[in-house]
């Protein structure tokens, strides 16, 4: 009997699980279960960087019900790819940001350089800014998890979103979604 235990001891000690702690993605050591009120894991490594909330719903449930992997550097792999998705939505999102004040500046020199009378106007009018694309839903999680606003507005001439930065305390670098398997496309050992 107490080989067995020892033997189901380490088995659970060699398992390790990707899910939640204090609102971040974390890795565990061991299984999310607990026997006669004993936790049977511990936290390995939280990522504060890497808030559950800026992961698409798809992977933060993957992740609320833990995903279990055979190894510390199997949990850290996917961790990385989540890292880098995050990552490319928070750049496209801020993107948008950049886009809406250029955007801003563009039309405040468009009307300044209309006001001119035509023959003191330079030979080139102010050029509109390229508007970049809005990251996927499908992909991303949404602007507001990034303490982002972007939303559609009727820009003129150019269709453009609008974007606006809005203070938020789980704010990270981050990325948007790749073609890298997300939690969601993994299977457990």
């Amino acid at each position: 009997v107490g080989g067995g235990l020892y033997g189901g001891w380490r088995y659970i000690q060699g398992q390790y699980y990707i899910g939640e702690h204090n609102g971040d993605v974390a890795i565990f050591r061991g299984v999310n279960q607990s026997v006669a009120g004993i936790s049977l894991s511990s936290l390995v490594q939280a990522y504060p960087s890497l808030p559950l909330n800026q992961l698409v719903a798809a992977d933060q449930s993957q992740i609320t019900q833990t995903i279990s992997y055979g190894s510390k550097s199997d949990a850290q792999t996917v961790i990385g790819q989540l890292q880098q998705s995050v990552t490319q939505c928070r750049q496209g999102y801020q993107a948008l940001v950049t886009y809406q004040t250029d955007y801003t500046n563009y039309r405040n020199a468009l009307k300044a350089y209309n006001k001119l009378p035509a023959n003191k106007r330079p030979k080139t009018k102010p050029a509109a800014p390229t508007e970049p694309p809005v990251p996927s839903a499908a992909k991303c999680a949404p602007a507001s998890a990034f303490g982002l606003s972007v939303s559609t507005a009727s820009s003129g001439s150019t269709g453009g979103e609008t974007a606006t930065a809005s203070p938020s305390p789980t704010a990270s670098p981050s990325t948007s979604h790749s073609a890298n398997p997300t939690p969601s496309t993994r299977k457990s050992p």
